[in-house]
């Protein structure tokens, strides 16, 4: 009887033993809390994730698809915010983590983003028609399998969420079950109800949905009470260059007045803000401004004036909203394009790849500049200028001052901007005739000048240091006063003559402004792209032969240009005999207009016994100052064969004779 005893109290202790435990292990698993009222949910905010209750606390993933039956490509990814407060997503990540392969980050948000209390962010797929406006857009697709992780910006995990055979860490409880070709995953309840579900079970918290991607302007789930309507209207296009405006309507429907309307319309920084409602706030990114009061029933719209940049694109228009009574209500999600009309070459520059239409008049003609199989030309407009290069040859026939109209993409080739036309010749528009444009004379510039003047016609000047000829080009380097060289590329295509041309001389050029290879050089066009520069001053020029035999008869001549501007009157030039036994010559030029010409030539016996040089002299004297005199050096004809290979090579770095034509000889070594 006493082990009985003992039995039974044994027994009796391990009872509430075992009650104690239970009533501990209740504790640890008791059923979740109920739903917060909106009251208490407007307090929790970007709250840190709650691993216990059945309702979400914090951001979640709430839609999933990935792809659908023809397009594989038709995704999207929604967020859900079961708070009645608005959350930035700015510095928050999305990651993806593919079959086999590492996570990647899916998508990274950069600026300001709102997902609004009790509402949805939608991010799809770009380019794809997935039946909503995403207020973003991600590249890299989704597989079949996989996983994602929603971090916030302090880099934690708020929400995880994997279907089919997803990879530890990119699920929660178990994966979600492979949904039908087409369906999407949805988090639970869904509809009117929102899509807060969440046990810390993506199989038991998701289902498979036929797809209904909501975005930040979607109607609340639920829906508060006292919740405003808010709109934007914009034009749907808007030619780049011009300005356009945004109505912005607020309506009350909620039952009661609303007071201290608080407005805010996010501004895309490509836009500027011209004008805006009276006492409005114009922030970095957003305008804000309030309305005192707006009756029950009532709406009221203001306007905002929107200049836009020239360029083009298309954006979406998300989170704008409208906060009355500690309520903030989101419109819905729109959307704006900037297309249509012609875009500055200089803003057309800088849309590498991109497909624009500019206007300009034609500064090269097809033809002059070596193209390959295809023809290339210049054009220019106020803002600047670039190549046009058609590779098909079928443009070729604009010719300098024509204003044409081209429809092309951008591309950069061997460091040179090239605009191509997208068809040949139908989108090379000439617009109209017009005269020869006028070269912008600039001062050789430095390289972050040199960059913005490329494509340009400019002209420049300085003096000739090197004149090379090559099988298909000639080549110069022209220095200025302050010592800054530009290279100087002549096609040989343009059937420029040179011949001209002297080393040391000073000269003004003009041309197409361009770079190749990293390098910038001026390209002229034509024979009056070359112009030498002159003092003001009489310039005497002497022209004899290089040699001559003995017994033979040669011509020489002076040739004076008047460059100081006035008409000279008696204009004389004494000349030393030839030979000792000679007499003076004398020339006397009645009147020399500014910028003309006057000739005279001589002739001469070289005595049969002759050998050595003569020697041609530069005048002894003239009428005018030795100030407003520019006069050649004495010249050297060599009597005989021709030139010896001595006096060819010169003393210097430089032959005397560069690109002169002389005969010469010696003997074959």
């Amino acid at each position: 009887m006493k082990r009985l005893g003992l039995s039974i109290l044994f027994a009796l202790l391990l009872l509430l033993l075992l009650a104690a435990c239970n009533d501990e292990q209740a504790d640890e698993d008791t059923t979740p809390p109920p739903v917060p009222t909106l009251a208490q949910r407007a307090t929790t905010g970007e709250a840190a994730a709650d691993e216990t209750g059945a309702t979400a606390t914090k951001l979640v993933i709430s839609e999933v698809l990935v792809g659908a039956p023809g397009n594989n490509n038709l995704e999207f990814i929604e967020l859900y915010n079961p708070t009645t407060q608005a959350v930035d997503l700015r510095g928050w990540t999305l990651l993806y983590q593919p079959p086999n392969q590492e996570p990647i980050e899916l998508f990274r948000w950069s600026r300001r983003a709102d997902i609004p209390g009790l509402g949805h962010y939608l991010l799809a797929r770009e380019g794809e028609p997935i039946g909503a406006l995403g207020d973003d857009f991600f590249t890299t697709g989704l597989f079949k399998r996989g996983g994602l992780q929603l971090l916030n910006r302090d880099g934690e995990v708020v929400d995880r969420v994997g279907w089919d055979e997803a990879t530890a860490d990119f699920f929660s409880g178990s994966p979600v079950a492979v949904a039908e070709d087409g369906q999407s995953y949805e988090r639970k309840p869904g509809g009117p109800g929102g899509n807060g579900q969440d046990t810390q079970d993506n199989a038991a918290d998701f289902s498979a949905a036929t797809p209904t991607p909501q975005n930040s302007g979607d109607t609340p789930a639920p829906l508060p009470e006292g919740f405003l309507e808010i709109s934007l209207t914009n034009p749907a296009t808007v030619t780049p260059g011009t300005e356009f405006e945004f109505t912005v309507t607020i309506s009350n429907e909620s039952g009661q007045d609303a007071t201290d309307l608080l407005i805010a319309v996010p501004i895309h920084a490509e836009f500027t803000v011209v004008d805006a409602p009276a006492g409005a706030d114009i922030k970095a990114d957003r305008v804000e401004y309030t309305i005192v009061e707006l009756a029950d029933g009532a709406s009221a719209s203001q306007t905002i004036t929107i200049a836009t940049p020239f360029t083009y694109f298309s954006t979406t228009l998300p989170g704008y909203y409208v906060e009355a009574n500690g309520l903030r209500s989101y419109g819905p999600v729109g959307q704006i394009a900037l297309e249509g009309g012609s875009l500055p070459i200089a803003s057309a520059r800088g849309l590498d790849g991109a497909t624009v239409t500019v206007e300009g008049v034609v500064t090269m003609d097809t033809g002059g500049f070596f193209a390959g199989g295809g023809t290339k030309f210049y054009i220019e407009d106020d803002s600047g200028g670039i190549q046009v290069y058609c590779p098909t040859g079928a443009v070729d026939d604009v010719q300098i001052g024509d204003r044409v109209q081209i429809t092309g993409y951008i591309e950069i080739y061997r460091t040179s901007l090239e605009l191509i036309p997208c068809n040949e010749p139908d989108d090379v528009i000439v617009l109209e005739a017009g005269a020869d444009p006028t070269p912008q004379v600039i001062a050789l510039p430095d390289a972050n000048e040199a960059i913005l003047l490329q494509g340009e016609l400019v002209t420049v000047q300085g003096t000739l240091t090197r004149l090379d000829e090559f099988s298909f080009s000639y080549e110069m380097d022209l220095v200025d006063e302050n010592g800054r060289t530009i290279f100087i590329y002549l096609d040989k295509l343009t059937e420029v003559d040179v011949e001209s041309l002297e080393v040391g001389q000073q000269y003004e050029f003009s041309g197409i402004f361009e770079q190749w290879d990293g390098n910038f050089r001026l390209m002229p066009r034509r024979q009056a792209d070359l112009v030498a520069q002159h003092e003001p001053v009489v310039e005497l020029r002497l022209t004899a032969p290089f040699s001559a035999p003995a017994g033979s008869n040669i011509d020489y001549s002076y040739r004076a240009t008047n460059y100081t501007g006035e008409p000279l009157a008696d204009v004389t030039f004494t000349f030393a005999p030839l030979s000792p036994d000679g007499v003076e010559e004398s020339w006397t030029i009645p009147v020399l207009e500014p910028d003309a010409t006057a000739v005279m030539t001589y002739s001469l016996t070289l005595a049969a016994e002759l050998s050595g040089t003569v020697t041609i002299p530069t005048p002894l004297a003239s009428s005018l100052p030795a100030e407003q005199l520019a006069l050649p050096a004495d010249h050297t004809v060599f009597i005989g064969a021709g030139v010896p290979i001595w006096a060819l090579q010169g003393s210097g770095l430089e032959s005397p004779y560069n690109r002169a034509t002389v005969t010469t000889y010696g003997v074959v070594t």
